[in-house]
């Protein structure tokens, strides 16, 4: 997973986990056509943590960096979600920058809600 990683100013024991959570998302359908998507177009993120963020996890798409509160906010969840605006950030026509603060972020937020909960129906086996 190393190929999504442009630059880190994680430690030895963030970075361990932060690629533990990739490997965990791999394992799964949706999880890999995401990663996979990222990894074909050469896409790489700087990784961070800043205890002064609001929330869990952000994506930058004017950085292109996923920053986490802290080791304990690094996990499964909070990881895709931000990979996936990382994605929705390559595929919307001039990027997600367009909609910071703006109308349209409620529904790159809604994007990202819906992909972790067809994911979520998709590994409980209740969509096959």
């Amino acid at each position: 997973m190393d190929n999504l990683i442009n630059t880190s100013t994680l430690t030895d024991a963030e970075r361990a986990k932060l690629e533990s959570i990739l490997n965990k998302i791999f394992e799964n359908c949706t999880g890999a056509a995401l990663l996979n998507a990222l990894h074909s177009n050469n896409l790489k993120f700087d990784f961070k943590t800043n205890p002064n963020l609001n929330g869990l996890g952000s994506y930058s798409p004017i950085e292109k960096s996923i920053t986490f509160k802290g080791v304990n906010s690094m996990n499964f969840g909070t990881l895709q979600e931000e990979l996936f605006h990382a994605y929705q950030d390559k595929y919307h026509q001039v990027g997600t920058a367009q909609y910071l603060g703006k109308p349209g972020s409620a529904n790159i937020e809604f994007e990202a809600k819906l992909f972790s909960m067809i994911n979520e129906l998709y590994q409980s086996g209740m969509l096959a």
